[in-house]
């Protein structure tokens, strides 16, 4: 907004500013101009030749239309002649009327139709026509330049701001002046994805050129050796469409980089499922093979084990598939959560009594009343998976000491084992992390990070550091305390 109000106040003071005549000023702006319309206008239609992307065509058909009036009548035909239009109208309104060719392109770079389920735009069907357009429009104003009325470049000068503009020229700088500020509004109502996305510069281009039209009216110095604001806003114009492409492939290659790294992750989630699922398919296989080759060989106590071997591999997969789909849901951010007021010390008792710890003897210090608003279930989940690791990954019998503190606003809930330590990536999706001597420990290398998305998802967090004279490791989970806990 302050953009647009800054644009429409220098646009005003430029268009009540007399010209300056000067031949060099002249041919500088339209060089300038004609060379990065038509930068734009490669750029632009080789996108969308490459991508179909119907922003990018509408919006380079529209500067090579601006490109091409600015190197025929800006520089080609002065050259030739090198004061070829005083006396006439004609050069102010065919710079009109390229813009009114070229804002109505731009307003079209958003389709005014839904256009799912059409076919395609065709790509040179929009140059041709704009090219088309452009030049029958060119061929009409000089056929009839002496109808366009007068307007020689004394006049211009000593007139007064909008005392020479013909009438031909109001309607076709209005005209252009209202679509463009029309693509603006409708570029500006896209959602920006980042804070300089490719629709806020094209409402910059738009807001460029409306400002061009309004200085040009109120000078009309187009095509003579006279300059004045409407050349520099035009010039900006292409500058920012120019940006506006650059943004395009910005996003293209952000949306390619996304891709190859959703195909990365999908590849990594298939081999590392097709790896834990080998061993309990491959167990339930061979047991049921058996079961049948032997089946009336096999005693009552036999068939018993083997089925109760295989409900355990069951298990294992179903235990495998619901950890895998709990930590994509993680990391898509989609797990619910059923926040409730918890006693965090009650909770840390239940499941270190229902941890599998095997022969480590856990300790626990927890003080009474340390009050959490959390999900009970999976803060359980977080704190168990934390204690079962240190018993996997410690040496038998080592203890394993568990304490409930507050700090501050925070609730802690510290394990301390004597393992051989846990790096950082430990917490990552599918970090099997397996120390000297722990090469074995069966693990699909998510229940770490299942537990640190559930830490974070409280607003708390996971950390882990060396244990007193880095020995061992110590975990430990905060959440925030409930309100007047």
């Amino acid at each position: 907004m302050l953009i647009l109000v800054a644009v429409v106040v220098d646009a005003a003071l430029w268009a009540t500013t007399n010209p300056h005549r000067s031949s060099n000023a002249r041919f500088a702006f339209e060089g300038g101009t004609a060379a990065a319309a038509l930068a734009v206008a490669v750029l632009g239609i080789g996108r969308a030749r490459d991508t179909r992307a119907a922003h990018s065509l509408f919006l380079g058909s529209a500067f090579l239309v601006v490109g091409l009036g600015s190197l025929m009548w800006g520089i080609a035909v002065p050259l030739l002649d090198h004061n070829p239009w005083d006396g006439f109208a004609f050069p102010a309104n065919a710079w009109s009327v390229g813009w009114l060719i070229a804002s109505v392109l731009i307003f079209l770079a958003i389709p005014v139709r839904d256009r799912r389920g059409r076919p395609p735009i065709r790509m040179w069907r929009v140059v041709g026509v704009s090219v088309a357009a452009l030049g029958s429009a060119d061929v009409c104003l000089y056929l009839f330049r002496h109808e366009l009325g007068s307007l020689s470049e004394v006049r211009i000068v000593t007139a007064g701001s909008f005392g020479s503009t013909p009438v031909s020229l109001w309607v076709f700088g209005v005209a252009a002046a209202v679509i463009l500020s029309g693509a603006a509004w409708r570029e500006s109502r896209v959602p920006a994805i980042t804070r300089w996305s490719v629709h806020r510069w094209t409402a910059a281009v738009a807001i460029s050129g409306a400002a061009a039209q309004v200085v040009e009216l109120g000078h009309p110095v187009a095509y003579r050796p006279l300059v004045n604001g409407a050349d520099v806003f035009a010039l900006g114009s292409a500058v920012f469409a120019f940006i506006t492409l650059a943004a395009h492939e910005r996003d293209d290659a952000m949306r390619s980089r996304r891709a190859a790294d959703a195909a990365r992750a999908v590849a990594e989630v298939a081999g590392m499922v097709a790896h834990e699922v080998r061993g309990p398919v491959t167990t339930i296989k061979g047991l049921a093979m058996t079961s049948l080759a032997h089946a009336d060989r096999l005693s009552d106590e036999e068939r018993r084990r083997f089925v109760e071997d295989i409900a355990s591999e069951a298990d294992r997969l179903a235990i495998l598939t619901e950890r895998v789909s709990t930590a994509l849901r993680a990391d898509a951010g989609s797990l619910t959560y059923d926040m409730q007021p918890v006693e965090l010390s009650e909770l840390v008792r239940d499941v270190v009594a229902d941890s599998r710890v095997e022969d480590h003897p856990v300790s626990l210090e927890a003080p009474e009343k340390v009050f959490v608003t959390a999900d009970r279930v999976r803060v359980s989940e977080a704190v168990k998976e934390i204690i079962e690791n240190a018993a996997r990954f410690s040496a038998q019998g080592s203890p394993i000491q568990v304490r409930v503190q507050t700090e501050d606003s925070s609730a802690m809930v510290q394990i301390e084992d004597r393992g051989p330590g846990l790096p950082e990536r430990a917490f990552e999706r599918f970090a099997r992390v397996r120390p000297p001597g722990f090469e074995s420990v069966s693990g699909a290398g998510l229940g770490l990070f299942i537990a640190r998305s559930h830490a974070r998802a409280h607003g708390g967090d996971i950390s882990a550091s060396p244990g007193e004279g880095s020995e061992g490791t110590i975990v430990r989970i905060t959440l925030p305390l409930a309100k007047g806990g």
